[in-house]
């Protein structure tokens, strides 16, 4: 804990390099590990930025009939502020609590908005080490994190505020009714779309081999429910979406093992929405997206595994079959209760 100033040395692996992170009011500083680029192009190594020109194709207005997916438009209902690259000793969740956001803005004086969270934090946690053939990989293997930060947008969300889409964000934030659904998964939580695309891979295309390249095509902007491989977390200002690659089949952690070695090389663009199955939930529109640059996941630095409290250390023995945590929130703080 502490205040403005402090400092923190997380635990490490031994001889892992150690990265001194300067805590705001006992937390980590939201990108402490990339820069925002002035510029959109994918060039800046260990950068994000939010795409001014996405290019990625959601069901548009007719596709029940017709089945025909339209170019994204260029806003989102939630806007990157940034991203970081952490490493973990083990499998992490809910990185928020140990994060300072920014200040929220006042909440829309909308009805059909008042109840959205300021923040969206949305974490891709995948295990750092080689993929196990048999079995789950094993919440104990070191981690690693890309974590998004995206902001609502008032002034777009008022112009979808009729949109069947902001039906759908509504369910996505509600809490279950059974508090102990695993992950806190709803049926509105589990419509929502990951987007993961290459940004320019013609400039990368000589890194891969034939066959990868042929997976990469296959897949390069293709959205994926991220269901059932994800958990939800609610704090007073945010909800945070972990997206957990160690629930993964062995062949996408395996391919993930590989590409991990080359993630510096390449951009990344990562986007998110909200499935629509019927004419009144379209067109869909992105929820928030984000471009990371040539991020060297390598030299990313240890997350510090003492912000996010007890909680921390249970959650990977509830994964094993040990007690069951779970976070409750009281005037604006979070407690573990077992």
């Amino acid at each position: 804990g502490g205040g403005t100033g402090n400092t923190s040395l997380p635990r490490v692996p031994l001889g892992a390099s150690v990265h001194r992170f300067k805590l705001q009011e006992g937390k980590l500083p939201i990108n402490s590990t990339l820069t925002a680029s002035e510029r959109d192009d994918g060039d800046t190594p260990r950068s994000w930025a939010q795409p001014t020109a996405p290019s990625f194709n959601l069901r548009g207005r007719t596709y029940m009939n017709d089945r025909v997916k339209v170019r994204s438009p260029t806003e989102c209902l939630y806007e990157c502020i940034g991203a970081d690259v952490f490493r973990g000793t083990k499998r992490l969740e809910h990185l928020a609590r140990g994060l300072q956001l920014p200040q929220a803005p006042e909440r829309p004086t909308h009805p059909r908005l008042a109840h959205l969270p300021p923040f969206l934090v949305c974490a891709w946690t995948f295990p750092d080490g080689q993929a196990v053939l048999f079995g789950k990989q094993s919440p104990m293997t070191p981690s690693g994190m890309l974590v998004q930060y995206m902001q609502l947008n008032e002034e777009v969300a008022l112009r979808h505020v009729e949109s069947g889409q902001i039906d759908l964000l509504n369910n996505l934030i509600k809490e279950p009714e059974n508090p102990s659904a695993i992950g806190r998964r709803t049926e509105g939580r589990d419509r929502l779309k990951a987007i993961p695309k290459m940004y320019a891979p013609e400039k990368v295309k000589k890194m891969f081999s034939l066959p990868e390249w042929r997976l990469i095509s296959s897949y390069n902007g293709k959205p994926v429910l991220t269901r059932p491989q994800h958990k939800f977390f609610r704090g007073p200002n945010y909800l945070e979406v972990d997206i957990d690659i160690y629930e993964f089949a062995y062949l996408a952690r395996k391919s993930l093992e590989m590409f991990r070695t080359r993630v510096s090389k390449v951009t990344m663009d990562m986007a998110f929405t909200i499935e629509g199955r019927s004419e009144k939930e379209l067109p869909e529109l992105l929820l928030g997206m984000t471009r990371m640059a040539k991020i060297d996941y390598f030299k990313a630095p240890y997350f510090p595994e003492h912000l996010l409290g007890d909680a921390a250390d249970g959650m990977a023995g509830n994964a094993a079959g040990g007690r069951r945590h779970r976070v409750k929130y009281k005037r604006g703080r979070c407690k573990t209760i077992v």
